[in-house]
């Protein structure tokens, strides 16, 4: 990730605009961190912040949900498991996941896209923090083959391609953990893929 210094050269990439709410003079205003962009998936538009320093994307369980019913045959599984664990609240067992195949973010398209799916308070919370309606947020796992370059002065997001990996579908350890000051970690959930539990010998508790 980087920053243009002001009347510097932007990269070469494509850019995307991002979104935030204009000032009195009709400008729109930088954020520090987040960004927002137009996106769009499986036939579906909705803004979405840009959060490089998040390990994992996040979508309204609305559009999660909305997204599966059309799209049954995408990758998904029940808690927040792998890059998905972010502090290990004990709502994250009980998080969607969906692998989608190709996000449109502003002119750039990210492929398999790992979104956890988050509810209406947390959605709340971005659009409060963006200013405008949003989604939810694109994170580091979307980003792993690009780097990424904030033109301030030009309100403009590039996306640069570094490399071509592709994530694994749902082939992760399946639990969710939470960090204890003993250096020990405390099962607070386990994966389901297809229904059945990624691990059948933890159960929410057990210490590892």
């Amino acid at each position: 990730m980087s920053a243009i210094a002001p009347k510097s050269a932007p990269p070469r990439s494509v850019g995307a605009a991002p979104r935030a709410q204009p000032d009195e003079r009709g400008v729109a205003p930088c954020m520090a961190d987040v960004r927002e962009l137009p996106a769009q998936a499986g036939g579906r538009s909705f803004n979405l912040g840009l959060d490089p320093g998040a390990n994992f994307s996040l979508l309204s369980q609305s559009e999660l949900d909305a997204l599966l019913k059309t799209h049954p045959q995408w990758p998904h599984a029940k808690g927040a498991i792998g890059a998905a664990n972010f502090w290990g609240q004990p709502e994250e067992a009980d998080w969607r996941l969906l692998r989608i195949p190709a996000l449109a973010a502003g002119k750039t398209v990210l492929t398999g896209v790992g979104v956890a799916g988050i509810s209406q308070s947390a959605v709340d919370f971005f659009r409060k923090r963006a200013g405008l309606e949003t989604a939810g947020l694109i994170g580091a796992n979307a980003l792993l083959n690009y780097k990424v370059t904030f033109d301030y002065a030009n309100q403009k997001v590039y996306f640069d391609q570094a490399s071509k990996y592709q994530e694994p579908g749902m082939d992760v350890v399946g639990l969710v953990l939470r960090p204890e000051t003993d250096e020990r970690y405390t099962v607070i959930g386990v994966g389901e893929y297809q229904g059945k539990p990624a691990v059948p010998d933890v159960k929410a508790g057990d210490i590892l």
